[in-house]
């Protein structure tokens, strides 16, 4: 699950009562920041390069791109990808928080969202920032590792009560996650050297 549910879970911010543990850290690092046509448009007329390291050099281009408001898509409104957003635009600009609308949009619909104008801009986890950018409904502004990294995306989570009563088992799906991993890593090294 997304890294941050546990954490929205104990707060009783997410709905979930049942109190959750994150027992291992599955996938760090992984999140883009993708922009619709226009603001590319607005950013590159303002000579804003499009290099992909620099944060504060690119959300000080998105702030000054954007019209009055900016509409940004995440998947989960208690996700890493909106604390993300937050505290990156924020350091930049007190008042950015009131111009910033944030949106939540399910991973594989991002693109579509991008390009219908429902938002200006997204921030997600693979595929999905390549899948608009490779259909050109959207331009890569920023990798999140250039905001925070390591950043945690998603979490191993079972529920509290389960991981402290039965300790033991609980290391099995972390160590069978693993071995997936191994066997996946192995399957592919084989097909790509066929």
């Amino acid at each position: 699950m997304l890294s941050t549910l546990p954490v929205a879970a104990a707060m009783g911010l997410c709905g979930v009562s049942t109190p959750l543990k994150a027992v291992s850290v599955l996938f760090v690092n992984g999140n883009v920041i993708v922009v619709n046509r226009d603001l590319e448009n607005r950013q590159r007329q303002n000579r804003y390069p499009f290099d992909h390291s620099d944060a504060r050099a690119a959300g000080m281009a998105l702030l000054q791109a954007a019209e009055k408001s900016l509409r940004i898509g995440v998947p989960f409104p208690f996700s890493m990808h909106a604390e993300l957003l937050h505290d990156w635009l924020s350091s930049m600009d007190p008042d950015a928080a009131a111009r910033i609308e944030i949106q939540t949009i399910p991973p594989p619909f991002m693109a579509e969202a991008i390009a219908c104008g429902e938002v200006d801009a997204f921030c997600v986890g693979g595929p999905w920032g390549s899948r608009a950018v490779e259909k050109f409904m959207g331009a890569l502004l920023l990798h999140g590792t250039a905001i925070w990294s390591p950043a945690p995306e998603k979490v191993l989570a079972v529920r509290h009560e389960w991981a402290e009563t039965e300790n033991l088992l609980s290391s099995r799906p972390i160590r069978a996650i693993w071995r997936a991993g191994r066997w996946l890593a192995q399957e592919a090294s084989i097909i790509l050297t066929t």
